[in-house]
């Protein structure tokens, strides 16, 4: 898995305090289910190889399941991604990061448009699509980032108990290796050259 490492050059300008997040899901009981606190974790550790400021602006949250009081959450963040498991095959579609060669699929997210009434309709206590996640947060009032990410991680075991399958470890390893160099690609690191996460 690759982090930041020192290039002998000073770090460029970090964004403000908790302006990345990343918002996993997922049962941790239950064998690939629990990707998404995985990502997580392995994120947190990787953070403690950068500077001060970057280690603040990026924040992290996972819970059991995304319910509509998560998208309390979303306000004043640039850049979100929303992490969690996926059965086989996760199919990016054109205008996904994913390939072949990449185990697990990236979508940008835009905000629900028009009548959000059949979006809220499928808002549940405890449980809410991604898209019903926007929807929710654009109901509360809350300003959504100006850049919003799916990251789909397959698994293939979700029962009760299990480890993580030979292709979820694979994935999410896969996964890893790619978001660095790709979080310090985007809009909200414009000044941050591809190098700088490596």
């Amino acid at each position: 898995m690759r982090a930041w490492q020192p290039l002998g050059s000073p770090p460029p300008p970090a964004p403000p305090p908790g302006a990345i997040l990343i918002l996993a899901c997922g049962n941790d009981l239950r064998g690939d289910d629990a990707l998404g606190a995985c990502f997580v974790a392995e994120i947190e550790k990787a953070k403690q190889a950068l500077p001060p400021a970057w280690r603040e602006a990026i924040s992290t949250h996972w819970q059991l399941q995304w319910g509509p009081e998560t998208a309390l959450l979303l306000a004043n963040r640039q850049l979100v991604c929303l992490v969690d498991a996926c059965p086989p095959p996760c199919t990016a579609k054109p205008n996904d990061v994913g390939t072949a060669a990449l185990p697990f699929v990236a979508t940008r997210l835009e905000p629900p448009t028009g009548d959000l009434t059949p979006l809220l309709a499928s808002v549940g206590t405890h449980q809410v699509s991604p898209v019903a996640l926007l929807a929710s947060a654009l109901l509360l009032g809350v300003p959504l980032p100006e850049s919003i990410w799916q990251i789909a991680i397959p698994g293939a075991h979700f029962a009760l108990g299990a480890p993580l399958s030979p292709l979820a470890t694979c994935a999410l390893a896969a996964t890893l290796d790619w978001f660095w160099p790709w979080i310090g690609a985007q809009t909200v690191c414009a000044e941050t050259p591809r190098s700088f996460f490596r």
